[in-house]
């Protein structure tokens, strides 16, 4: 609305309220989609990590003991194998939780964006309500 001294006051809040209205919708939609969007993204990861895991931890079950056999195999014995497996799996285990726990530090639920466009609708009412004021 452009400024026209004629206008009351009470008209100009009312213009006011209901542009801050339409913003807020408009931001209550991106809130909706930016929340939609970042819950897909980590159902989704979590399910492949999921399914990963379980394929994963068959493999190494089944290479872990082809392992031991072939350190058996070597002259050591059985449970002196098996300890050596296990300390070399253990080591492997804490790097990827190390790994897993750096990546979600980086992750934020928080939606940024939406809280970047409240900030500029509120400084922008501020913005109005002061010139108006003025």
């Amino acid at each position: 609305m452009a400024y026209d001294p004629n206008v009351s006051f009470v008209r100009l809040l009312e213009v006011a309220r209901a542009e801050l209205g339409s913003q807020l919708g408009q931001d209550a939609q991106l809130l909706q989609a930016e929340v939609k969007a970042k819950t897909s993204i980590m159902l989704s990861a979590g399910m492949l990590g999921i399914a990963g895991g379980v394929v994963l931890l068959l493999s190494v079950a089944v290479a872990l003991a082809a392992l031991v056999l072939f350190i058996i195999s070597l002259g050591i014995t059985p449970a002196l194998a098996a300890l050596i497996v296990s300390v070399a799996l253990g080591i492997g285990a804490l790097t990827c939780l190390l790994a897993a726990r750096t990546r979600m530090k980086n992750w934020t639920p928080v939606p940024l964006r939406t809280v970047q466009a409240l900030r500029e609708d509120f400084a922008a009412l501020k913005k109005a309500v002061a010139h108006v004021s003025s």
